[in-house]
């Protein structure tokens, strides 16, 4: 090989090798990052404790992003007394969050507990891009037509929106309505504001108005020279799910407005009637869409679509897995249900809360199809409970 040559075959290797070097990235966008987007802002517990079902009763999840996100994971880390890290848990939560909003999610189960907590801290994980997007926004599709504010009785401290009335003016049903109530004030010759969030636990139809009574108590500036009130969001559900909601306001069940019930030994109250008696079949109901209303697709609501007709407590003592003797389904719904699981609540015969399973069932349950099953495992059973106060109702499916 020629001295040419050689030199030609080298200049052509380096620059190859410099064309390689400068080559730019396939993308220089920046990625959504769940665990940068979405921020827990609160968490309360419902249930912990040594040996105990680890619940939370709420946590509120904010998305910063541009992305909407659902199936998302969190992890608490607990903390003793004295600050110290002792261990933390993990769940995940089955809903959606949509890009720029917050939302509060209810009953978190995050398994047991094998430390006395003292204080926590929740993060987010992961979570999974939802190709579900809000189409309208509820802080645009909602107006606050007329409000009433009411001082407590402990001057600075408290203050009650007595009443309030909203009206949905665009073509989504909304629920779990969001409120930000300002306050602004002069301290001396400083300007202070103030703002509280409210959550209304109720529905809200398209195009129709109403008016929501008795809020919680929210902060009040001492002085406070101007208030004000803005819907800062809202939770879209489908006519599907309005139906259920209007059936169970009409047949007088507990309004959505009311906070998730406490645990049974903080208030020393007995469950409802309704809690430990199976749900009576499910009332119809009538509901006249506006007739500029979109069509919606099918929405599979496993929770609402499959009824338990009855249960019969079987077997079970702490220390042992316990049963249903039976248990009747009944699938109300346009989609066929699989891996259909339940949470069973256990009361003491004083009616306090002592916890909680999860439990799975196996088999398809089709449209329009009642089974009865037998022997129902409910899972490993630790304290002693009343049978007859039980409350079980269903926790997810997979719809096929």
């Amino acid at each position: 090989m020629n001295d040419s040559t050689s030199s030609a075959r080298t200049v052509f290797f380096l620059l190859l090798a410099v064309l390689l070097l400068v080559v730019p990235e396939k993308s220089s966008v920046a990625q959504p990052n769940p665990e940068n987007n979405l921020k827990v802002k609160s968490h309360s517990w419902k249930s912990h404790g040594v040996g105990r079902l680890a619940e939370l009763r709420e946590i509120t999840i904010e998305n910063s992003g541009g992305t909407d996100y659902e199936n998302i994971e969190i992890r608490v880390s607990l903390f003793n007394a004295k600050g110290k890290f002792s261990g933390s848990l993990r769940g995940t939560i089955d809903g959606f969050v949509a890009a720029g909003s917050e939302k509060t999610f209810f009953d978190v189960s995050l398994g047991l507990m094998n430390t006395v907590l003292g204080k926590s801290e929740a993060s987010v994980t992961t979570a999974r891009e939802s190709q579900r997007r809000s189409a309208e926004s509820a802080s645009d599709a909602i107006v606050v037509k007329d409000w009433k504010f009411e001082s407590g009785t402990t001057l600075g401290s408290e203050g009650f929106i007595t009443e309030i009335t909203l009206e949905n003016t665009g073509k989504r049903h909304f629920r779990n309505i969001r409120i930000l109530f300002t306050e602004t004030g002069v301290d001396g010759s400083a300007r202070r504001e103030h703002s509280s969030l409210l959550i209304i636990r109720d529905f809200l139809p398209a195009g129709e108005e109403k008016t929501f009574r008795d809020l919680n108590a929210v902060f009040s500036l001492p002085g406070a020279r101007q208030r004000s009130v803005a819907v800062s969001g809202a939770e879209r559900i489908s006519s599907k799910e309005l139906g259920y909601l209007m059936a169970e306001a009409s047949h007088g069940k507990t309004s959505l407005n009311e906070r998730p019930p406490r645990e049974r030994e903080e208030t020393g109250e007995n469950p409802r009637e309704e809690e430990r008696i199976p749900p009576s079949p499910e009332p119809s109901y009538e509901y006249e869409e506006p007739e500029d209303m979109e069509r919606e697709e099918l929405v599979a609501l496993p929770e609402r679509d499959i009824k338990i007709r009855s249960f019969r407590w079987g077997t079970g003592i702490p220390g042992s897995m316990g049963t249903l003797s039976e248990l009747v389904l009944e699938n109300a719904g346009d989609f066929a249900y699989g891996e259909i699981q339940f949470r069973i609540e256990f009361f003491s015969d004083r009616g306090s809360y002592l916890g909680s399973n999860r439990f799975k069932v196996d088999g398809i349950l089709s449209p329009g199809q009642t089974t009865r099953l037998e022997n129902v495992s409910v899972g490993f059973i630790n304290k002693f409970h009343d049978p007859e106060r039980l409350r079980l109702k269903v926790f997810r499916a997979e719809a096929l």
